[in-house]
């Protein structure tokens, strides 16, 4: 167990975000003050020295956060409130300080992205060698029988695809992926590759491209 040199701050959603998101999604099922509660989203910040106010920690990170609870229910920024002050984020989130965070699993990667390191090193299609500093593409899919892959979160599964095989990341529950309502994220080199593997997982119906 190792003491982390971060602040947590952790943010909830009050009645004027359940109001907006009603407004943006109005078939999702009504947020009260149980379900707004378990949507407290935890961000980690690097720790400061003494103890600076709450409020001065969250003025100097607000406008990422209230962009990341936005993009939760909706990407078309179109659709966010327009006047994204820090007194409107007040308004719309509650949110605490942790000083003290402990690693349990100190040997355990802490970015989604260095977990899925090894795949990263290769084209999940074409399977060339991503190149140095490429801008690598994505490809969320979801699949019809989702008990399939409960106990597969987090790993690479290979997917045969037409007369090859594809390696396919399986969204965690916590995921941006699954928040989007994808069960599995394909790694590309290019959106030509992305056309291509698109293409053949809707051939052979192996998943349902969202």
């Amino acid at each position: 167990m190792e003491l982390v040199n971060r602040v947590a701050l952790v943010v909830t959603p009050k009645r004027r975000y359940a109001e907006w998101a009603r407004s943006v999604a109005p078939d999702a099922p009504r947020l009260g003050a149980e379900q707004l509660k378990s949507m407290a989203t935890v961000f980690v910040v690097e720790a400061l020295e003494g103890e600076p106010d709450v409020q001065d920690v969250v003025e100097e990170h607000y406008e990422e956060i209230f962009e990341h609870m936005l993009e939760a229910w909706t990407s078309d920024q179109p659709l966010w409130p327009p006047n994204r002050t820090s007194h409107v984020f007040r308004d719309w989130f509650d949110v605490t300080r942790q000083d003290l965070l402990f690693d349990l699993s100190p040997d355990a990667p802490w970015l989604e992205a260095d977990a899925d390191e090894d795949l990263q090193t290769w084209c999940g299609w074409c399977g060339e060698p991503f190149e140095e500093d490429a801008e690598l593409v994505t490809l969320g899919a979801s699949v019809e029988r989702k008990e399939m892959l409960n106990d597969l979160e987090g790993e690479i599964i290979p997917l045969p695809v037409g007369n090859r095989t594809v390696d396919a990341i399986v969204a965690t529950t916590d995921s941006p992926a699954k928040e989007a309502g994808r069960d599995l994220v394909f790694v590309v080199c290019s959106e030509e590759c992305a056309s291509e593997l698109r293409e053949a997982l809707n051939r052979t119906r192996a998943a349902i491209l969202s």
